[in-house]
């Protein structure tokens, strides 16, 4: 009877160790802000050649998610890309880490393209360069190649109008 009370005891301590893990928003600090984005090319999912970073870089500001088909919070917040890619003409480019090739084209298909381009990083090269801990994550990139803004997590409506939107200088 003992172990039982010890067991159920020790299993509400845990379940609230894992709400309050779930209830802490991610930090939006990152150790690559002011940094260039590295030097790399990756090759396309959507189309043939390479996203090379020269591509991303120079043309205004833009963003690059990373993220993958098999991330429900990737597919969570998608909408959301569609909606800021509509709103706001901003660049968006795809980083799909360490995907499957048919079962994302699946899920654009299904859910809409809200990227400029896609890279394939099958290996996580980029997300390693990148230190990405996770998917999804963006980064801002300004018209120079320097990261401004990353957002570990999944996106939400208050991150992009408080933060993407703010520090690129939409509707400006």
């Amino acid at each position: 009877m003992l172990r039982y009370i010890i067991l159920a005891i020790l299993l509400i301590i845990m379940l609230g160790v894992i709400r309050v893990a779930v209830t802490i928003p991610p930090k939006e600090t990152s150790a690559r802000i002011g940094e260039r984005l590295p030097a790399l090319t990756i090759p396309r999912f959507d189309a043939e050649g390479d996203l090379r970073i020269a591509d991303i870089q120079g043309n205004g500001y833009a963003l690059v998610h990373v993220f993958s088909s098999w991330c429900a919070p990737c597919k969570m917040e998608h909408p959301l890309l569609l909606a800021l890619k509509d709103a706001s003409g901003l660049p968006i480019y795809g980083i799909s880490y360490r995907d499957n090739r048919e079962e994302l084209g699946k899920m654009l298909t299904k859910m809409g393209n809200p990227y400029t381009a896609i890279g394939w990083d099958g290996r996580g090269e980029f997300a390693s360069l990148m230190g990405v801990s996770g998917v999804p994550e963006v980064f801002l990139i300004d018209p120079g190649g320097w990261i401004v803004y990353h957002y570990p997590g999944p996106l939400t409506a208050e991150v992009i109008q408080d933060n993407i939107i703010k520090y690129s200088n939409i509707n400006k």
